[in-house]
């Protein structure tokens, strides 16, 4: 049996719980609810930092969905309440358990209810089971226990998957590897679309994809456009100054090609040329590429436009220079030559002359 952690409010456990029911490896998973985010209220979920990040997050999610219809919730709610419920349901009609996830998992993420509030949730699942006279206290509890299990585990992700030989599934992969390693359970798979837990402590020798709090910080602390590509040149993340570069939010920009945003750059010219100069909004920018990891690649914006517009008043100072110099020994060739032809007859007349006396 492999030990599956996700949350409700996560779009990629939403997807990976649609493979799941669609290869039909329900039955062979134990689904363990935890929060990601404990403290998340309607307030935080609401405020623009936050549904930048929930929107970039939503599509990066529809880029991996593989046929499978992801909505656009108004923002991310509060999964205390839903996830209690199924606690209670796995433990008490544990035969409805699996038909209530996919209830509010869908409910949520392809109608766009919020499933935070109780009298929803009751909603949702009356047509299977009635919940408005439960005691959910020590549901809560148990839920506050798995979120705590689940972060000694150290990974701070989800989806995640254990199986009973060790055997390590993180993040949301594609349907054929999730097929694999319910089946088989015998090797690791690491993917980069998950939803990070946030409360992670930065503990030493944690991948870089665990310390996004703080890569996020500090690109949007730096001038220069940043943008992070897969190895087709599709956009993974960029920071706020390339946003206003483009003129699009960070939202519109996951996703997009590189060659859509620059005309004419693609990711094997920039990997080939490591620098090269673009003209982009009436200014001159050089493009940096460097590779991260082994298939994305870091491309550096900086603005040299003033630099550029220095070295061509250099050129054309040089060019005037050229200029005058070159007028000035025509002169001189034409003086030496206007100044020679009579002294040639004047010296040679001397000669006569002393060669007669």
């Amino acid at each position: 049996m492999v030990s599956v952690y996700a949350d409700l409010n996560c779009p990629f456990c939403f997807l990976l719980n649609e493979w799941l029911y669609e290869k039909g490896l329900m039955d062979q998973v134990d689904w363990i609810g935890v929060e990601h985010e404990p403290d998340l209220n309607d307030e935080k979920a609401l405020t623009e930092a936050y549904q930048d990040e929930y929107l970039s997050e939503l599509t990066c999610a529809k880029n991996r969905a593989d046929g499978v219809v992801l909505g656009t919730p108004n923002f991310r709610p509060s999964s205390h309440v839903s996830l209690s419920t199924l606690i209670y349901i796995k433990e008490n009609h544990s035969e409805f358990f699996g038909q209530s996830k996919l209830l509010l998992y869908r409910a949520l993420w392809i109608d766009g209810q919020d499933i935070s509030k109780l009298d929803i949730v009751s909603h949702i699942l009356k047509p299977i089971l009635d919940i408005s006279d439960i005691n959910f206290t020590p549901y809560k509890l148990k839920l506050t226990e798995q979120t705590q299990a689940w972060r000694e585990l150290q990974y701070d992700r989800i989806p995640m998957a254990l199986s009973s030989s060790g055997a390590k599934y993180l993040g949301l992969g594609n349907k054929d590897s999730l097929s694999s390693f319910i089946n088989s359970g015998l090797f690791d798979l690491e993917d980069e679309s998950v939803c990070l837990s946030k409360e992670s402590v930065f503990r030493s020798g944690e991948s870089q994809v665990q310390k996004f709090p703080l890569m996020r910080e500090m690109l949007e602390l730096t001038v220069d456009p940043i943008f992070l590509l897969d190895s087709n040149g599709k956009v993974k993340l960029c920071n706020k100054a390339a946003c206003v570069l483009v003129g699009k939010n960070y939202a519109e920009l996951i996703g997009v090609l590189l060659d859509d945003i620059f005309p004419g750059v693609s990711v094997s010219e920039i990997m080939r040329l490591v620098k090269m100069n673009y003209r982009f909004a009436n200014q001159m920018w050089e493009l940096v590429s460097n590779r991260y990891e082994e298939s994305s690649l870091v491309l550096t914006l900086r603005d040299i436009t003033v630099q550029e517009q220095q070295a061509q008043e250099l050129r054309r100072n040089n060019f005037d220079l050229e200029k005058a110099l070159q007028a000035k020994q025509d002169f001189l060739a034409v003086v030496s030559h206007e100044m020679r032809t009579p002294l040639n007859g004047v010296i040679g007349l001397t000669e006569i002359s002393q060669g007669e006396s």
